[in-house]
């Protein structure tokens, strides 16, 4: 019985003649030859680390070994850690910091998840991120609990929130020694907390839950 070649074309069928689209590994992928490839080509990477992380790459801008670039899809079940230079599209997800984060807004990304994560909103975190103060310091978004000690070196503290983007960040910040300085808890810029430009702990034990949320923090 004859072959039916057009049928070998087909995405429907177990075993379509172009096999450039799943390789074993980063050596697999390189070695494709230039005279098949094209920029936009996709392959998917079943072994891209030696431990069995699968990503996507694509070839932008040329067609050497230095085009590939992954973008999202990868990953353990479809997640894959955040990479700048990425295109995400709606509802693509991944991992940053001990979180895992959905998209809500195709973009390609910026140079730090910082300036995209209005794009991004947080489905799951891993672990809590419990951080000891015993001086000034600028928060930012891995922080997710401060313990504030001005016992350390008997100084006031302050502390300094990042900017409330609109990513939904939650931020608990707790006085945790009984000396007279004062715990200052202060805003980036003219983003208001409540509508003040600071909030000071002034007792053992003080605590206050945020959230960030455009231009606002807000407390809860």
């Amino acid at each position: 019985m004859g072959i039916n070649l057009v049928t070998n074309f087909s995405v429907g069928v177990p075993s379509p003649l172009d096999d450039r689209d799943v390789v074993a590994d980063i050596a697999a992928r390189d070695a494709i030859a230039a005279g098949v490839r094209y920029p936009g080509m996709g392959v998917h990477v079943i072994d891209s680390d030696g431990f069995g992380l699968v990503k996507n790459y694509q070839l932008v801008g040329g067609i050497t070994n230095s085009d590939w670039d992954e973008f999202a899809g990868g990953g353990s079940g479809g997640i894959s850690e955040w990479v700048d230079a990425t295109v995400y599209a709606l509802d693509a997800q991944v991992v940053f910091e001990n979180s895992i984060y959905k998209c809500t807004t195709a973009h390609t990304s910026s140079a730090a998840f910082i300036t995209d994560i209005a794009n991004w909103t947080k489905i799951l975190s891993y672990d809590t991120v419990v951080t000891s103060v015993v001086g000034d310091r600028t928060a930012d978004y891995s922080d997710d609990v401060l313990l504030v000690d001005c016992s350390a070196f008997n100084v006031t503290i302050t502390i300094t929130l990042p900017a409330a983007v609109d990513a939904k960040k939650i931020l608990t910040i707790k006085r945790i020694d009984n000396t007279a300085y004062d715990v200052i808890i202060i805003r980036v810029g003219a983003d208001l907390i409540d509508g003040q430009t600071s909030i000071t702990l002034f007792r053992q034990y003080d605590s206050i839950r945020l959230v960030g949320t455009s231009t606002l923090w807000s407390v809860i």
